[in-house]
């Protein structure tokens, strides 16, 4: 993390448009490894919001929505889920599979179709585990296929069904589930810095955008009630649970200070 004293508003705006457009071509060309670059392109972004001038909300949502950047983002970031995704199974050969996804789609529903399919037997079902194949990253069964897959027309997620030892499978969701609640921390510390340095005469603006987005957005209040309660005793140190502390403490400055500021 790094910390900032006093920079000039045009350095500020200068790493914010580069950092934009780094986690911009990560959004739409996710490569192996980018998980790093992601959360401290996030972290980075919270920390230079005080020293950012005119900002306007609506202005930086459509720009985020045009790059498909919004979800990454903004807490209030909200886009139309795939409509569908390929799976393909632990023999390459296969023919693959396709699984219909609604809005409120779990992994944990694709793996069972993606299990039977296939015929993995009962006995091994639990060691097997979905894989985005651009990136390499586990999905844990239990969130939602909409947060990682937002509509694109004829373009459609493509998913391996792998097989892993419980030591590896437990890594995989550990690092996940620390990346997930980190960047979500990183969008409700970018939203409760906005609004906090913010000048008093756009507070009122600011409040209402982020108010009537979120009244609107399917995705609140679940994600920032969304807790990983299986990984809580699971991982050394409690680094899980810290962040979720973390986050929810977070929600709750943002939300008060957006009632009673």
């Amino acid at each position: 993390m790094i910390y900032f004293t006093d920079i000039p508003p045009q350095f500020a705006h200068a790493i914010f448009n580069y950092v934009l457009g780094l986690l911009s071509s990560m959004v739409r060309s996710p490569l192996d490894g980018s998980q790093e670059l992601i959360v401290n392109g996030l972290t980075l972004l919270w920390q230079i919001v005080p020293y950012l001038h005119g900002l306007v909300l609506k202005d930086l949502k459509q720009i985020l929505r045009k790059e498909q950047a919004e979800m990454l983002i903004l807490v209030t970031g909200n886009m139309p889920s795939t409509k569908k995704v390929i799976i393909h199974g632990p023999d390459m050969s296969q023919i693959p599979t396709q699984a219909i996804i609604s809005e409120d789609t779990q992994f944990s529903s694709v793996l069972q179709e993606a299990l039977e399919f296939f015929g993995i037997p009962s006995s091994k079902r639990e060691q097997y585990y979905l894989i985005d194949v651009k990136t390499q990253l586990i999905h844990i069964p239990d969130t939602y296929v909409r947060d990682f897959y937002f509509f694109r027309r004829n373009i459609y997620p493509q998913l391996s069904l792998v097989y892993m030892d419980g030591k590896k499978s437990q890594q995989g969701l550990e690092r996940m589930a620390i990346f997930l609640k980190t960047t979500e921390l990183s969008k409700v510390l970018f939203a409760r810095y906005l609004l906090e340095t913010m000048p008093f005469n756009q507070i009122n603006n600011c409040i209402t955008f982020f108010h009537d987005e979120l009244i609107k957005s399917p995705l609140f209040p679940r994600k920032s009630l969304e807790s990983d309660f299986n990984l809580y005793t699971t991982i050394h140190n409690k680094e899980v649970f810290n962040l979720d502390m973390l986050h929810k403490y977070n929600w709750y400055v943002f939300l008060s200070k957006c009632l009673f500021v």
